[in-house]
């Protein structure tokens, strides 16, 4: 059986629970629809920008579908989820393929205090509408009415950019695993062949030994600290509306900077590094090693 320690660096091991979400969708949000070509694989930049130019901050959650050569987003200024860090939207469900999408139409849902929130799809486009019951039947007009029941997650742009690299770590993380099971098929070979081979025992031996070597250098290669680390510490700061400015984990010494919303209070991986509040109180820099400007 592989060691505890070992199967988490290679994501082998079973994750943890989820953690519990929060169905809510801030009144501030907005929806849209821009066309990206099919071969555009930093369509998520574009989303962004074009997010960031209609709510005036860079700061925003978004919730995006690509379909076509086209993306349907929403889009809410991240300083509304201050409260609201594993918040879910049910309007989501207005965006192709996304749970509970039923083609086009309206969808709807409660804001409280008799307040409804609507998004409109239609061909290549999505609006919004927030307002009282009478006035969303006005905007919906002849459409047919969804209320959804199934929600999709907020996420950052750093935070989406992470998940589009997921694919590739687990790919990494699968290649490692088969390496580790190859490095201790090896050493069971080795023993085997001493065993049954006779004289020839000793140079099967040795040539499996050299293969086994071999295998755990690659093994190595495919799977180096600094970036396990990397990869722990950039998930936290990006699941915290952060930005990491610096990173280095060479020689075994771990060294970072990030600056995260002056409202996290819960640092993750983040924990135990120095903290320092920076001029104006909405951000803090954590810090760890050396600080390099």
């Amino acid at each position: 059986m592989l060691p505890k320690k070992l199967l988490r660096a290679l994501g082998l091991q079973r994750p943890p629970p989820p953690e519990t979400t929060e169905e809510y969708t801030p009144r501030t949000f907005i929806t849209g629809y821009i066309h990206v070509p099919p071969t555009e694989k930093r369509y998520r930049d574009a989303i962004w920008h074009a997010a960031a130019v209609a709510l005036d901050t860079d700061a925003v959650r978004l919730i995006c579908e690509r379909t076509g050569d086209g993306v349907y987003y929403l889009a809410a200024p991240a300083a509304d989820f201050a409260n609201h860090p594993l918040a879910v939207s049910v309007l989501a469900a207005a965006l192709p393929n996304t749970p509970g999408h039923q083609g086009d139409g309206a969808y709807c849902c409660e804001l409280g205090s008799g307040i409804v929130a609507a998004v409109k799809k239609g061909h290549e486009s999505l609006e919004s509408y927030i307002g009282e019951h009478r006035d969303i039947e006005r905007f919906v007009g002849p459409l047919t009415v969804f209320w959804p029941q199934q929600a999709s997650a907020w996420a950052g742009h750093r935070e989406m950019q992470s998940r589009s690299t997921q694919k590739t770590l687990n790919f990494l993380s699968l290649v490692g695993g088969i390496l580790v099971i190859c490095f201790f098929a090896a050493g069971v070979l080795a023993r085997s062949a001493a065993a049954n081979l006779g004289n020839g025992a000793e140079l099967a031996r040795q040539n499996i030994l050299q293969a086994q070597v071999k295998v755990a250098t690659e093994l190595q290669e495919i799977a180096p600290n600094p970036f396990l680390e990397y990869h722990r510490i950039s998930a936290d700061v990006l699941a915290r509306d952060g930005i990491l400015q610096y990173f280095d984990a060479a020689g075994g010494k771990l060294d970072y900077a990030a600056e995260l919303p002056a409202w996290v209070s819960d640092f993750g991986a983040l924990t135990g590094a120095t903290r320092e509040v920076q001029p104006g109180g909405q951000t803090i820099l954590i810090t760890r090693g050396v600080k390099r400007n």
